[in-house]
């Protein structure tokens, strides 16, 4: 046991600065205080899981870290009613799927009304990311991560455990299929023209 807490020591100490940078950067809104909580936190999730049996031995620890973190910190987001745009193409788009994925985010942001009415738009924000996260797995990790919270496609793929990334490429187009279905209704329900 003395092996797995120095070791888990050692990776906390390492990690602390790529994990702070990389919150930072796709989370904007979140303070200091508000990351080192969420790294702590993960660390607890992590040391969690392994009690609970549900880590598999060729875990990547940093990874599995960091994703526990970007969940967490996407958690603290949302509680704190604030929403996480897409500010840069991906570094894995090529311009044409930046630019569109770009004009999909401000046509939606369009869509759900002016910035008159913060608070109604939260709400419509807050129910798509609900609606979306009824997708089967990961369908939801994928679209929320890559749409909303600025994840490259490489970072899905490392995070997601996915072998190459047309996998990856192929599993999020049939999410999208999957999600234009859902998210029709709900577009309905909330009189959005999309």
């Amino acid at each position: 046991m003395q092996d797995f807490h120095s070791m888990a020591s050692e990776l906390y100490e390492s990690l602390k600065g790529r994990f702070i940078n990389f919150i930072k950067s796709r989370f904007a809104q979140l303070d200091d205080d508000d990351i080192n909580d969420i790294y702590n936190d993960a660390f607890m999730a992590a040391y969690d899981n392994i009690q609970a049996g549900r880590v598999a031995d060729d875990t990547h620890w940093d990874a599995y870290i960091m994703r526990i973190g970007y969940n967490q910190a996407t958690t603290v987001v949302k509680k704190k009613s604030i929403f996480v745009n897409p500010q840069r193409p991906d570094d894995d788009d090529d311009e044409e799927q930046a630019e569109r994925r770009w004009d999909n985010t401000i046509s939606l942001a369009d869509a759900l009304g002016s910035e008159d009415d913060e608070q109604e738009k939260q709400q419509k924000i807050d129910t798509l990311l609900q609606e979306l996260e009824k997708l089967k797995p990961p369908c939801a990790t994928i679209l929320i991560d890559y749409y909303f919270g600025e994840m490259s496609l490489t970072e899905i793929m490392e995070a997601l455990g996915f072998t190459s990334m047309a996998n990856l490429k192929v599993k999020k187009m049939r999410c999208m299929d999957s999600a234009r279905k859902l998210l029709s209704v709900a577009f309905k329900q909330l009189a959005i023209d999309f």
